[in-house]
């Protein structure tokens, strides 16, 4: 079926991410990833303390594009994001998308222009070794590992009254876009995304790319 899928990325302090989540919800967004690295902070007087970088979060989610625009402006009201240092929301149209609820397949674009792509996929802790060697067999040259954890928070498991989320592992790989293909199906063999809570698959266009070498 036709990719009609984007991903949204906000960027904020982890006070907010609890109101970006309900402003997600509010426009029938059910769940994200959420990654951690450091900002940066203009203060002088920061600086001057050697207090220049403060801890962010990175907010992954993957929704119809008909979402996108309600999702920000919901955003922009909780996060006041006019405002300098409040955050920070990107959105890019998707190429390939497996594992959403909404789906029962694999959607997808038409060939485009660009000559890569960035496949990104989020399972749960302790699968990425397995996922690495299916792509590398399936012609992959590399991949990225990051870490970060769930939010789906109606379905979170409890222990004790407190929520646990569940950890996750974000793989990150840029390929050939016409060695996409052939990468994914060999993912797809270790690992089903239409099952429940089975992880999301999915990628992007790149437009440049320098450092990729083709094996010898």
């Amino acid at each position: 079926m036709a990719c009609q899928f984007n991903l949204n990325v906000v960027f904020l302090d982890p006070k907010d991410d609890k109101r970006a989540l309900l402003a997600a919800a509010e426009v029938g967004i059910s769940g994200a990833t959420v990654l951690y690295g450091l900002g940066t902070n203009a203060s002088k007087l920061l600086n001057m303390l050697g207090i220049d970088q403060l801890r962010k979060e990175i907010m992954l989610l993957v929704a119809h594009e008909s979402l996108s625009e309600p999702f920000h402006k919901e955003l922009h009201k909780a996060l006041e994001l006019n405002k300098h240092g409040h955050g920070l929301a990107i959105t890019m149209p998707l190429v390939r998308v497996l594992g959403l609820n909404e789906l029962t397949g694999e959607c997808w674009k038409g060939a485009g222009s660009m000559e890569h792509e960035l496949i990104t996929i989020i399972v749960d802790n302790g699968r990425a070794d397995d996922i690495i060697a299916a792509a590398r067999k399936g012609g992959a040259r590399g991949a990225t590992t990051l870490h970060g954890h769930g939010t789906a928070s109606d379905k979170a498991a409890k222990f004790f009254n407190l929520e646990i989320e569940p950890e996750k592992e974000v793989i990150l790989i840029v390929a050939a876009a016409d060695e996409a293909e052939k990468i994914i199906s060999a993912v797809r063999a270790v690992h089903e995304f239409e099952g429940p809570n089975s992880g999301v698959l999915f990628s992007v266009d790149v437009s440049k790319v320098t450092g990729l070498f083709k094996p010898t």
